[in-house]
């Protein structure tokens, strides 16, 4: 089961700290996962328990609130730019949120020390991971990882499983929850042995590069009318690399993130204008309110003005 921003929200409501007693059913059985779809945003919050974030489509940026020792305990906000298949951790107290999100969607990895020592005490392979909970709450950057292409899909069926065995909840469903979570892990152990390769590393980050890069040009050109050469420019790559690395990054195509980024523009403007459709698709890179709205429907399900209309 796939949760809407909404439906995620009403689990966890969105004050500004949860606990684990409200999240786990079983405190036992201390996990609990949820695969989110079209996550706008979410409050600065925190929780007593560890969480795994795996990105599944789209991007967005991931905020943490800091302490600063040097002004006597004040905070400040990191955003760090996140993408389909980075896998980050949250360790208890830390308090993190999501913005500036795009056909972002998520699986949350919610779980105790003693649910993975009880699967898998002693599994040398899992020092790999160490470096994603063995760390202090403000180093952010040491609790990331990139899966590497080949066990994305694996890591996914291994987690639709689980949230498919805790909601049907039938006989032995917790030893096959335990055997793909020791699955899911193992699959990290061997992104973590990549990743600790500087060649891979480097060429990670020049394909995140590329493709922030991709979508920065996007974000402050959908006003205009865009090519694809205009934005491989800006990417510095090829039309034809930049067409295959968007789509294996973010799960879209360049055209498709186009197009819903200027559809989520007009959302805002009919939400909170009252400018005429026409000038809306104008103002959100649509040279003609025909395709406009043809576009429109098909991204909402509603034409322009019956959105509008359901908003009052």
């Amino acid at each position: 089961m796939v949760l809407s921003t909404e439906q995620c929200l009403k689990i966890c409501g969105s004050r500004e700290h949860y606990t684990s007693i409200e999240l786990f059913e079983d405190m036992e059985f201390p996990v609990r996962i949820m695969r989110c779809k079209d996550h706008p945003y979410a409050c600065v919050h925190t929780h007593d328990f560890y969480e795994f974030v795996y990105v599944s489509h789209g991007i967005g940026r991931h905020i943490t609130r800091l302490k600063d020792t040097a002004t006597r305990g004040a905070t400040n906000m990191k955003h760090t730019n996140i993408i389909k298949g980075d896998l980050f951790s949250i360790l208890p107290g830390e308090a993190h949120g999501y913005s500036e999100t795009r056909s972002f969607r998520i699986y949350n990895i919610l779980f105790l020390p003693e649910f993975i020592n009880n699967i898998i005490p002693g599994q040398e392979y899992l020092q790999n991971l160490y470096f994603l909970i063995n760390r202090s709450v403000h180093d952010m950057a040491s609790g990331k990882l990139y899966i590497h292409p080949e066990f994305q899909e694996p890591i996914e069926n291994s987690l639709s499983t689980i949230i498919s065995e805790m909601e049907n909840k039938r006989s032995g469903f917790q030893e096959i929850v335990n055997s793909r979570f020791k699955e899911f892990l193992i699959y990290l152990s061997r992104s973590g042995q990549m990743h600790k390769k500087e060649e891979y590393r480097k060429k990670v980050a020049l394909e995140h590069d590329g493709i922030r890069r991709a979508v920065g040009f996007i974000e402050e050109n959908l006003h205009r009318s865009i090519s694809l050469s205009d934005v491989a420019d800006a990417a510095c790559l090829s039309p034809e690399y930049l067409s295959v690395l968007f789509k294996r990054k973010t799960g879209a195509s360049p055209w498709d993130f186009i197009n819903h980024s200027r559809i989520e523009k007009a959302k805002d403007h009919l939400k909170n204008t009252n400018e005429p459709v026409t000038q809306i698709a104008y103002k959100s890179g649509f040279s003609d309110s025909s395709y406009f709205t043809k576009v429109f429907r098909k991204y909402t399900g509603l034409p322009p003005s019956d959105y509008r209309k359901s908003l009052k």
